[in-house]
């Protein structure tokens, strides 16, 4: 085998094998880290407007919501299907919303369309926060 190079080509074949799974753990690992990062966002996201719903009102005005997070990381994380279905319907619920605030609504005059909106929040924003936090454990993957 020496003489012909099979033995050398295979320790290169073997080499490189080597060399492609290292780097592919390495892409894996660096895509569970971006995942668990931009889950974390979400859920912090979620958590600032479950306080905003909770107290929507700061003296005449109403408070804003955020939908950042969700904006910039939904098409990157994988979620299951019917959690992924639940953050869509909160986040809707959450830019209705802040399409309220952004209206100018005066909170003295009240909404019973905002006032709705934001007491289904209430309830659903921890549901979907303690599912989204169970993906967080170690061990776990989102998709």
């Amino acid at each position: 085998m020496r003489g012909t190079g099979a033995l050398e080509q295979l320790g290169q074949e073997i080499q490189n094998i080597e060399n492609n799974s290292e780097q592919r753990l390495s892409q894996i690992a660096g895509q569970v880290v971006q995942d668990q990062v931009s889950l974390a966002d979400v859920i912090s996201e979620l958590e600032d407007d479950f306080d905003c719903a909770m107290r929507p009102r700061i003296g005449d005005t109403y408070r804003r919501p955020s939908t950042v997070a969700w904006k910039e990381n939904r098409n990157e994380l994988v979620l299951p299907e019917p959690l992924r279905s639940q953050i869509t319907e909160v986040y809707r619920r959450i830019d209705s919303w802040g399409d309220v605030v952004e209206s100018g609504l005066n909170p003295n005059l009240g909404s019973v369309e905002l006032n709705s909106t934001i007491a289904a929040l209430t309830i659903e924003i921890p549901k979907v926060v303690a599912s989204l936090a169970e993906l967080q454990k170690p061990g776990r993957r989102a998709g």
